[in-house]
């Protein structure tokens, strides 16, 4: 009787280790679920914040000058929402190597049906004052993650390299061929990068620095714009 007692309470030891060996692994199962839905919201937020910002990309408003000598007169309208927002349209020359888009002014336009400009109001996105508009550079201000896009249009019978550099290295390039026969064909390209920078950091939009053959000229106005824009989308 002993013996058989003895049998049951080591089969009974035996099923509460299990059970507990059970209970730590439905117990870990949770955790790693928990750490699973943390990480979908994470990158959930960041799909929405790519898209929002593709988005606002789009929501420019210009007057485009009828001297197409110039490579551009015009001014731009932009509003990002984001901790460490800057973005540009930029009046310059192209025929020098490694040359970089500045001179902007961030302001809201609109369009009568006569054509004639009626200025709202300015917006300033420039925020912490990143961006430098004679230098051309935005200054990094706090180390992380940053999304950039930059698109770059020509007119008839232009083309041209594009390079986004951080610290004069290039990290990212495009070229726009618009040299067709065609007098009204009008093509841009865009680039996008998301680069892990540190705080000092330079980074600036100029013709590539070695193909710096660029012919005719950029456009930029309510149809087709330039720009050259960006946003801090995370921390590392």
């Amino acid at each position: 009787m002993e013996y058989e007692h003895h049998l049951q309470s080591q089969k009974i030891k035996k099923v509460e280790e299990i059970l507990l060996q059970q209970n730590k692994e439905i117990n870990r199962l949770k955790h790693v679920e928990g750490t699973l839905q943390v990480e979908q919201k994470k990158t959930a937020k960041l799909i929405e914040t790519v898209e929002h910002l593709s988005f606002l990309c789009n929501l420019y408003q210009m007057d485009r000058s009828t001297n197409h000598s110039d490579i551009f007169r015009t001014e731009t309208r932009q509003h990002f929402e984001s901790e460490a927002v800057f973005g540009q349209s930029n009046p310059r020359s192209l025929s020098k190597e490694g040359d970089k888009l500045s001179n902007v002014e961030y302001e809201e336009n609109t369009m009568t049906v006569s054509r004639k400009r009626e200025e709202n109001d300015n917006t300033d996105t420039n925020l912490e004052s990143s961006y430098n508009r004679y230098t051309g550079a935005f200054s990094v201000p706090i180390t992380g993650v940053y999304l950039f896009t930059y698109t770059v249009f020509m007119e008839a019978f232009s083309y041209g390299s594009f390079e986004i550099a951080v610290n004069d290295v290039a990290r990212g390039t495009i070229f726009v061929d618009n040299n067709t026969h065609e007098q009204n064909a009008y093509t841009g390209s865009t680039g996008v990068a998301i680069l892990v920078l540190n705080r000092g950091d330079a980074c600036v939009i100029r013709t590539h620095s070695r193909y710096p053959h660029v012919k005719g000229s950029v456009r930029s106005d309510d149809l087709m714009r330039t720009s050259f824009s960006g946003a801090r989308i995370g921390s590392t």
